[in-house]
């Protein structure tokens, strides 16, 4: 969906300013299957966009990405500590000192390089807050990871999630401060995953307002479905399209 942390300027295009996916704290969650390229022995970066509108447990953390592995790999919001960041292995390997605010964009950075001590830095907007001394070997060669989600089980994220990417073989950022990006990050070498979230079928050239549909309703192509452009939504009778939140380009107020 078109909703992001950067500027806007334009018309919204995927390409310049992203997208996020909105998981709704009640079972969202998106999976795929592992293989020998998601295990993490060296150095590595993984960072993204969160917008958490909660952080308080149901039967796990809130999670952002779990390995689908008991006691594994896992980035989460630790909602028994005030909702900060961590990254977990069966036992707390390091931790942001600030808790990501509600209903706003954070961008964080969990970064290795080397095999010296405070070889691991967690960046929360460009600050480099906690360092740790980790040579583990995160990840799993097999089974499922799920983003958003701790297992299906329990743990849903609530909120949005945008720009979230694995790096193997590469620190990408060092340092006490770090330059957070501006736009869309880009695949590059050595990438295992990276989620730009630009799909969205319906959607707010504005990117002031993000939509839900519901019912059935859908895009539909086609000279006969079409006034202008490409294709027109299709709302059933049982269908529906929703606004995931009322935010302040709807108030109008009293004046023109």
């Amino acid at each position: 969906r078109p909703f992001f942390p950067f500027d806007l300027t334009t018309s919204y295009d995927a390409y310049e300013h992203g997208g996020s996916a909105y998981f709704d704290g009640d079972g969202d969650y998106l999976n795929y299957e592992q293989s020998t390229r998601d295990t993490y022995d060296a150095d590595f970066t993984t960072e993204g966009w969160i917008y958490p509108i909660s952080n308080n447990a149901d039967t796990q953390w809130r999670t952002i990405y779990f390995d689908g592995q008991s006691s594994s790999t896992q980035i989460a919001l630790q909602a028994d500590d005030s909702g900060k960041l961590t990254f977990y292995d069966g036992s707390h390997i390091i931790k942001s000192t600030s808790t990501p605010p509600l209903n706003s964009w954070t961008h964080f950075a969990i970064v290795r390089s080397g095999t010296g001590s405070n070889n691991m830095s967690l960046y929360i907007n460009g600050t480099r807050e906690s360092q740790a001394t980790s040579t583990t070997s995160f990840g799993h060669a097999s089974g499922k990871a799920f983003i958003g989600s701790y297992s299906a089980s329990g743990g849903n994220f609530h909120g949005f999630i945008s720009n979230f990417r694995f790096v193997r073989d590469q620190a990408i950022y060092s340092g006490a401060t770090i330059t957070v990006p501006t736009s869309p990050t880009r695949p590059i070498s050595n990438t295992i995953l990276h989620l730009d979230f630009t799909n969205a079928g319906v959607y707010d050239s504005t990117g002031k307002t993000n939509f839900i549909l519901e019912g059935g309703s859908q895009i539909s192509t086609g000279a006969a479905n079409t006034k202008f452009g490409t294709g027109s939504c299709f709302i059933g009778t049982s269908g529906q399209i929703k606004s995931t939140e009322n935010n302040e380009a709807w108030a109008f107020g009293t004046g023109d």
